[in-house]
């Protein structure tokens, strides 16, 4: 009898345990795999910090780097390096259960070095939209709040299909969108922001670059002839646009049709992003309208 109980037991007790083994798969198609989900998190980048708090899991973040500050709380955070140096010996007395690392920033040799020393990496990005809510939902499952995660994850994909059903039929626009004005860079044709822009019924002018970002010259900018004008302005900055109003050949700069977008919520891959691509589609609704009069 009293095997039979034991044996009742063991049967009950194990799938306990297994439920909470986490196991998801990266973006660099690494598996990572937790006996339980983690409670002691380092974030190597300041989008996967806010990730975390999305998700109400900032009580798991031990360690980040600089620029993590959003929401506020965030800049509390101990730090132990920036998105592309981390200082490895703290990192390594820190002992996380679980490393969230950046494709785009993170290098694959920093990686590499963690998993030799036994600590469970997982690697994001966001190449494209869909990686937000990915990412979101990876995150949920390795900290234990799928909840959250499924709930901003869904609220994130709504709200941009709703964007993409309003504009799917909206006749295109050339834009320019510039990341900093020097040096003038832009991004290419599989930046998110390039996603963004064609969501929007917009077409990246230097959609051909292979970089995911690049300089560019003002005269290739010139060449192109963009209908619009887009550039990521950060809280203080000069104005990014001031430039452009010596080439009135331009016809964008012709048609006032110059914007200013928050690189805050557009350069970040967050759910944030979805009020910037909210801003960058009502702006080329407003050029149409111009053009239509």
């Amino acid at each position: 009898m009293r095997g039979a109980v034991f044996a009742l037991l063991i049967c009950l007790v194990g799938p306990v345990a297994a439920a909470g083994a986490v196991h998801v798969v990266d973006v660099r198609g690494r598996s990572v795999r937790l006996e339980a989900p983690a409670r002691r998190v380092v974030s190597l980048t300041p989008h996967i910090t806010e990730l975390l708090f999305v998700l109400g899991a900032q009580e798991v973040i031990i360690a980040t780097v600089e620029h993590s500050d959003w929401p506020a709380e965030a800049r509390e955070i101990p730090r132990i390096g920036d998105a592309f140096r981390v200082d490895r010996e703290r990192l390594l007395l820190l002992n996380p259960e679980l490393v969230v690392a950046w494709d785009s920033g993170t290098a694959v040799e920093l990686v590499e070095w963690l998993e030799t020393r036994g600590m469970p990496v997982y690697v994001t990005d966001a190449l494209k939209l869909a990686d937000i809510p990915r990412s979101l939902r990876d995150l949920g499952a390795l900290t234990g709040h799928e909840e959250t995660a499924e709930k901003a994850a869904t609220q994130f994909e709504t709200g941009m299909a709703e964007l993409a059903e309003t504009h799917a039929d909206v006749s295109p626009l050339r834009v320019f969108y510039q990341i900093a004005p020097r040096p003038l860079y832009t991004v290419g044709g599989t930046h998110i922001i390039s996603e963004v822009l064609a969501l929007c019924g917009g077409q990246n002018v230097f959609s051909e670059l292979e970089e995911l970002a690049s300089t560019v010259s003002v005269e290739a900018v010139i060449q192109t002839d963009p209908e619009v004008i887009l550039a990521g302005t950060w809280p203080q900055a000069a104005s990014p646009l001031a430039r452009w109003n010596a080439f009135p050949m331009l016809t964008a700069v012709r048609n006032g049709a110059m914007f200013t977008v928050s690189a805050d919520l557009l350069h970040r891959s967050t759910p944030r992003m979805l009020e910037a691509v909210t801003s960058v589609c009502e702006f080329l609704e407003t050029v149409r309208r111009e053009r239509a009069k």
